[in-house]
């Protein structure tokens, strides 16, 4: 959808659209099988199996990004792939990028988890390294870069003509929809992580940093943090009663704690035209100070 907004002879455009599809596919072209067999009966290696299914659910994550919808309503491939998959493999898979865009990325991390493999533990660089390849969200309509601009420049504008007042309507009329359409984008990215946690039960730990990660994660994309700021909470207090958990955990997760204190995003909150001109409430989402260092206290039971 376009936003066309008329100020004496300049005209700004802007277009928010639900995905972006970038040119290529680092998983395709990383996923082909390791070798061809040398017949139609020959047996396909572990590589060529795995690598038919990246394929399979990369072309399926590109047709979310295109029409803005799932595929598959839940993670499903694993009831229909006739092949058998190295387990360690998969595991890897979950664990590491396997697409550029974060939405396909997301997409087919999310039907690798209906295999269920079993995460093994994780040196220290290998879980920076999972945390830092989760997929991004999809960004929050109210939090769109364009839409900030265009909402600015219709303030400095001042009194604005019935077709600026016509479009600025139309656009906030159509919100709702656009946020429920790209909330739903996200179920792909923000599923793969609970499932991360719930490999993680008996890591307190790490299913802390991944509580962070997933807050910082919602947060820069311009989502409310809501129920997931608790859950956040509530893995902090459980280290009061753990035994288990070391100084040098705490260490970690104070440090990862401090990493994302500050981040935040702008969004629009509501919208309206009184008397020609338009009347914007801006809000923003944000990882403060005083909240996480709350978080951390809870570590001690305060």
């Amino acid at each position: 959808m376009h936003w066309r907004f008329h100020f004496g002879l300049c005209a700004v455009h802007a277009a928010v659209s639900c995905v972006v599809l970038l040119a290529g596919s680092a998983a395709a072209q990383n996923t082909q099988p390791a070798s061809q067999p040398s017949s139609n009966n020959a047996p396909l290696s572990p590589a060529a199996v795995l690598g038919k299914l990246i394929t399979q659910l990369t072309l399926e994550g590109q047709q979310l990004v295109d029409g803005g919808s799932l595929p598959r309503a839940h993670p499903s491939i694993a009831s229909e792939f006739p092949y058998e998959l190295p387990e360690a493999q998969l595991a890897l898979c979950l664990t590491t990028r396997q697409h550029r865009e974060p939405l396909v990325d997301a997409y087919i991390r999310w039907q690798l988890t209906s295999f269920s493999p079993a995460i093994p533990e994780l040196r220290p660089n290998q879980v920076q390294k999972l945390l830092d390849e989760l997929p991004g969200l999809a960004v929050n309509p109210r939090a769109d870069d364009e839409l900030i601009r265009m909402m600015n420049r219709a303030l400095e504008a001042g009194e604005l003509s019935e077709a600026d007042q016509e479009t600025i309507t139309q656009t906030l009329e159509e919100m709702g929809e656009y946020v429920s359409k790209r909330r739903a984008l996200n179920t792909p990215a923000l599923e793969l992580r609970l499932w991360l946690e719930e490999q993680f039960e008996d890591n307190l730990p790490m299913r802390i940093l991944l509580a962070l990660e997933r807050c910082d994660a919602l947060v820069t994309a311009g989502w409310e943090l809501g129920s997931h700021g608790a859950e956040t909470e509530r893995r902090f207090m459980e280290v009061a009663r753990n035994r288990e958990f070391t100084d040098d955990d705490r260490r970690i997760v104070t440090r990862a704690a401090g990493r994302i204190i500050g981040t935040s995003r702008v969004y629009v909150r509501s919208a309206r035209i009184v008397e020609n001109r338009l009347e914007v409430n801006f809000a923003d989402t944000g990882l403060y100070d005083f909240e996480v260092r709350r978080w951390l206290r809870k570590m001690d039971g305060k």
